[in-house]
């Protein structure tokens, strides 16, 4: 599979690499910068079980202190992204959960110089399930975003995004724009995608890579055509 969103030649052979098991070849084709979360103190969570005199304070203090290391190791990456991409620099963050790169993308999109009036876009982000994964009705929540890939009969057109309103039976309910609902056995249907709906803030100077061909009406009314792996700013 080809990769798209890194635009770097040195960077998108590290990443296959590392997806190919290949850690040190992925490690020697670039320089190296480590952030590690660091541990709770425990002299101070100790200091707080004293004070408090339960362990659920404990708990609780630690459980902030983490929190605040987590955060501290987030702005450091973010200055550290900062620095290199202020000195034109290509720059690959790589986080270990999809928490963490949810996280981390939040907070470079909010310190990026050059982003003016930011305003937040409504975005999908594709749960990447398998075919089996998608007949599974189970798996469905109020909420699930379904593009469809193709019409369907008394159902969604092609490229409508409709959301989950509820699952039950091994059925599956979504509603369209409209407000009229579509119930159907994924079992039985193809050609479709689950997604998150996410909120990302998008100001002059943020760039899109785009994971889909996308067709666009002009104002005079021609049709823009972008393949996958286009990049705007």
């Amino acid at each position: 599979e080809e990769i798209v969103r890194q635009r770097h030649d040195g960077l998108r052979q590290a990443v296959y690499d590392a997806l190919a098991g290949k850690t040190a070849e992925a490690l020697s084709r670039v320089q190296v910068f480590e952030i590690k979360q660091g541990k709770p103190d425990r002299a101070a969570a100790d200091r707080s079980e004293i004070d408090a005199g339960s362990d659920h304070a404990l708990a609780q203090s630690a459980e902030i202190r983490r929190e605040e290391l987590r955060e501290a190791a987030i702005a450091a990456i973010v200055n550290r992204y900062q620095y290199w991409t202020e000195a034109e620099k290509d720059v690959l963050v790589i986080a270990l959960s999809r928490a963490d790169r949810e996280a981390l993308n939040e907070a470079l999109h909010a310190e990026k110089p050059g982003r003016n009036d930011p305003r937040p876009v409504d975005t999908l982000d594709s749960k990447q399930w398998t075919a089996a994964q998608r007949s599974d009705a189970a798996r469905y929540r109020p909420g699930d975003q379904i593009e469809w890939g193709r019409d369907y009969q008394d159902g969604p057109r092609k490229g409508e995004i409709t959301p989950v309103v509820a699952q039950r039976d091994g059925q599956v309910t979504a509603q369209r724009a409209d407000g009229t609902q579509w119930t159907f056995d994924p079992r039985k249907i193809t050609r479709f995608e689950v997604s998150d709906a996410k909120q990302l803030r998008l100001g002059e100077g943020s760039k899109i890579i785009t994971r889909g061909p996308i067709e666009a009406q002009r104002s005079d009314g021609t049709t823009l055509r972008l393949p996958t792996g286009s990049a705007l700013t």
